[in-house]
């Protein structure tokens, strides 16, 4: 019996709640979700309140409140598109809807829509003349539009309806600072921190104008009174310790900044900000050392054994990075940190040219996330190192796919363009990489030496000064900067630099050498030979400094001091493989071949890795139509230096002057198939395809010289367009290519006459001729490309008679 009452009740309890609930209208319903929202804003609890305003929203998409607390969350949340999109339909279905009015309006102004703005605010002064944010953002709009006195006038209704209102003393204080009114407004702002104490606004407007009037210790007082204000927010200790860094107190920031550590060690970004400092104004083991002591004390936070982990990087302690890195991939497998750990060791490796090692690495994380940036740009590294330009462009573009502001994908872009001989687009990536990391040394060299190669040297001029100005003291940029000054005439600069660089240890050599051929551009030989002097006693083993004093010695006429010179060096040590092939060249250049020859040799033995020496000894029994010989030394070359394009080159041409056409042919497809990347082997096959064979050679001609269509040389562009040419194929663009061709090289003859070529093949009679002429004319007559043009007339002529 019991138990059936029990049971009656219970039904009768929830049949109460049913209908209880039941009995709630949709506006009750929407009403409690926006009251729950407003509570849990003011938790701070963001997403459960977006939740509750969307729940509101489903019942009546047209409730002004929910729509304008959603905007109020994603503002707090500085998601301002969709602020703007909520604030907007807000607008439409409630224009009188004051608070919503204004946000939009602020919206706009920090947006610069500085007329919309102004419009906005306006009507809502008519709207709520007696509200007094309606006339603070009046004011707000007039003194961004520099209407000072307006703007106070705005600025003070606002105070009359609301005194002390903070967004009014705001605009006085703008109207003030730019007016240069500086005690006024610190005046006006004392009273308005003592009436508003936690307006963090006023401290930093206090700041501008303590700047301006150049009053440091009072700087320094408003940021002690924001750290004891707002003692959580660490912003301000930071803010303290870089004022104290401008003024070079050091130990008073490091202070500030262990103080905002020490007070909260769960905040390890404040930790690692130390740690930088240390890095930074102590030294590397100072930093070493604090981080050990947070490893002790946190030895699971894997930032704190990354960051010891790139110290040691650093300071080329690779052991020790090494064995930090691995304890971390043990430690954490293949999750994030363990991944990263891979990352650096694979950076590590590939620093110490260990690139197998490196690549197995990054496979590792790539077969466990695909999309890991670091890993792909490493693996595009190894594969710029491998010449594998088309497979490191896929990895760099998909990193800038999903982060298109990335300075590190950029900059490698930059390179990847620049070796493929696209100096534009390497100019380009190479610019918006430094737009994104200004201080970054590497990409300021890359940028500044294609200008500089380009011959843009005030381009070059500025960046480089820009980036010595902020601190890059980096020897490649003095160095190029040096070297762009040269080009300029600007001798006294230039000289400056190189005597910095001269006080550099290890680059003393260099400077005098750079010092040498400065005074070689100004004509004073003698200054410039006592530099390269001076360079080759700094480095003797160095081969460029002993190059440049020979050519010093011999543009000034003083062949035997060259000999002299360069016997004392062979007497010094005869395995100077360099002296040797300097010598050669001293007896090549005299005639006396037999001497000539037995010094090349003699520099092959000590030295077969230097490929001038076979080229010029070949180019000897070439003169001397000693083919035999020539083709058997370029041979002996080719066994100890594989693939060298000179020496490729050099067989090539000697089998064409044996008449051996077909061999040059193999010789050339041999070395382009095991690398394709040469250029100048692809851009002779192609030439001797289209000037030997049929029309399949033709074919393939124009197949191989594709990659040079683009080419910024002229030779591989109309490599390119002659194949087409002979080939009767893309006749048009051939013919445009060869116009642009001959515009900038007007005294080539090869080139004029194959664009007179084109133009006969094209029926184009007269320009024909007129290029054919000039081509003969250029060539002389006795040439190859004067009978080419002259038989191109005699068919001009026939075709014209037919």
């Amino acid at each position: 019996m019991k138990t059936i009452t029990f049971c009656r009740f219970r039904i009768c309890l929830i049949a109460i709640v049913l209908g209880l609930s039941g009995c709630s209208s949709p506006e009750e319903k929407a009403a409690a979700y926006i009251e729950s929202a407003g509570r849990l804003v003011d938790d701070g609890k963001l997403e459960q309140a977006e939740l509750e305003y969307r729940n509101a929203l489903q019942i009546n998409q047209n409730l002004p409140e929910a729509l304008y607390g959603l905007a109020t969350i994603y503002d707090r949340k500085r998601q301002w598109q969709k602020t703007y999109a909520i604030l907007n339909q807000l607008g439409e279905l409630a224009p009188r809807h004051i608070e919503g009015r204004i946000m939009l309006a602020r919206l706009l102004l920090a947006s610069n829509q500085l007329d919309q703005a102004l419009a906005d605010a306006r009507e809502l002064t008519e709207i709520a003349a007696d509200n007094a944010q309606t006339h603070s953002l009046l004011g707000s709009v007039l003194a961004m539009l520099d209407s000072h006195d307006a703007a106070l006038d705005a600025a003070e209704k606002s105070l009359e309806i609301e005194p002390g209102n903070s967004n009014a003393l705001l605009v006085k204080a703008r109207v003030f600072l730019s007016r240069k009114e500086y005690e006024r407004l610190l005046h006006m702002l004392d009273e308005a921190i003592e009436r508003t104490p936690d307006e963090v606004s006023f401290y930093l407007m206090q700041i501008q104008a303590y700047e301006a009037l150049g009053k440091r210790n009072a700087i320094e007082g408003v940021y002690r009174e924001l750290v004891e204000r707002f003692p959580g927010n660490t912003a301000y200790r930071n803010a303290l310790a870089r004022h104290f860094l401008l003024d070079k107190n050091v130990d008073a920031a490091e202070e500030v900044l262990a103080k905002a550590a020490d007070s909260d060690s769960d905040n390890i970004a404040q930790r690692l900000r130390l740690v930088a400092f240390k890095y930074q104004n102590r030294s590397t083991d100072d930093a070493i050392a604090l981080v050990r002591r947070y490893i002790r004390e946190d030895g699971g936070e894997y930032a704190y054994r990354l960051l010891l982990g790139e110290l040691y990087e650093r300071s080329e302690d690779f052991d020790k990075a090494t064995s930090v890195y691995r304890q971390i991939v043990a430690d954490d497998k293949l999750q994030p940190n363990g991944l990263e750990a891979r990352n650096r060791l694979a950076r590590i490796a590939m620093r110490q040219g260990k690139s197998g090692a490196a690549a197995a690495l990054v496979d590792e994380v790539l077969e466990r996330e695909a999309a890991n940036n670091n890993a792909l740009l490493l693996r595009a590294r190894l594969r710029v190192e491998a010449n594998s330009y088309d497979d490191a462009l896929i990895d760099i573009r998909r990193v800038l796919r999903d982060n298109p502001d990335s300075a590190r994908a950029l900059e490698l872009l930059g390179r990847v363009y620049s070796a493929l001989g696209s100096r534009e687009l390497a100019i380009e990536s190479f610019r918006n990489a430094l737009d994104l990391k200004p201080g970054s040394p590497a990409i300021v060299y890359h940028l500044a030496r294609l200008l500089y190669e380009q011959g843009d040297f005030a381009q070059a001029d500025d960046i480089l000064l820009e980036s010595v100005a902020r601190g890059n003291r980096s020897l490649p940029s003095i160095k190029l900067l040096a070297q762009v000054k040269l080009a300029q005439g600007q001798w006294d600069e230039a000289e400056l630099l190189l005597q910095e660089l001269n006080s550099v240890k290890g680059m003393e050599a260099l400077s005098q050498q750079t010092l040498g051929m400065l005074y070689q551009a100004t004509d004073d030989q003698p200054a410039s030979i006592a530099a390269f002097r001076r360079a080759h006693e700094l480095a003797p083993t160095s081969a460029r400094p002993m190059v440049a004093l020979v050519t010093a010695y011999l543009r000034n006429g003083q062949k035997n001091e060259a000999r002299q010179f360069l016997q004392s060096v062979t007497d010094a040590g005869e395995d100077n493989a360099v002296a040797q092939l300097l010598l050669a060249r001293l007896s090549r250049d005299e005639n006396d071949f037999e001497s000539a020859i037995a010094m090349y040799k003699k520099t092959i033995r000590i030295d077969p890795g230097i490929g001038r020496s076979y080229h010029e000894l070949a180019e000897i029994y070439v003169l001397q139509k000693n083919f035999a010989a020539a083709e058997d030394i370029v041979l002996q070359g080719l066994a100890a230096l594989p693939d060298d394009p000179l020496l490729v080159v050099d067989l090539a041409s000697i089998q064409l002057l044996r008449g051996a056409v077909d061999q040059a042919i193999a010789t050339y497809q041999a070395v382009l198939d095991r690398n394709p990347e040469q250029l100048v082997i692809r851009n002779n096959l192609a030439s001797l395809l289209t000037d030997h064979g049929d029309t399949a050679n033709r074919e393939a001609a124009r197949a191989i010289a594709q990659q040079l269509k683009l080419s910024p040389l002229a030779q591989f562009r109309d490599t390119w367009a002659w194949a087409s040419i002979r080939a009767g194929a893309d006749m048009e663009q051939a013919i445009a290519i060869l116009e642009d061709i001959v515009d900038e090289n007007r005294q080539i003859a090869v080139y004029v006459y194959h664009l007179g070529e084109a133009h006969r093949l094209q029926g184009n009679s007269q320009s024909a001729r007129n290029h054919l002429k000039r081509a003969l004319e250029l060539a002389g007559t006795e040439s190859p490309v004067a009978e080419k043009a002259r038989d191109s007339l005699k068919q001009l002529d026939q075709q014209n008679s037919d």
